[in-house]
């Protein structure tokens, strides 16, 4: 598992959060999230296959409720 904590302003982040009408919330962000083959703030650098395959598990558990 990747984790990284950045603060909004770090990540430049934009994040905005809308009724949709089924008593949640819709939850829409911008920005660069994850990046292969480049250093991120915490002086990582993650493989592009790494990163696919993190990508793709979250994918999956996101489908799935």
């Amino acid at each position: 598992m990747l984790i990284e904590r950045l603060s909004y302003d770090q990540a430049g982040i934009v994040t905005e959060a809308k009724d949709n009408g089924q008593g949640g919330k819709d939850l829409y962000m911008e920005g660069i999230f994850v990046q292969a083959n480049q250093r991120n703030q915490n002086q990582r650098i993650y493989p592009g296959k790494e990163i696919a395959n993190a990508v793709e598990s979250i994918t999956k558990r996101i489908s799935e409720g």
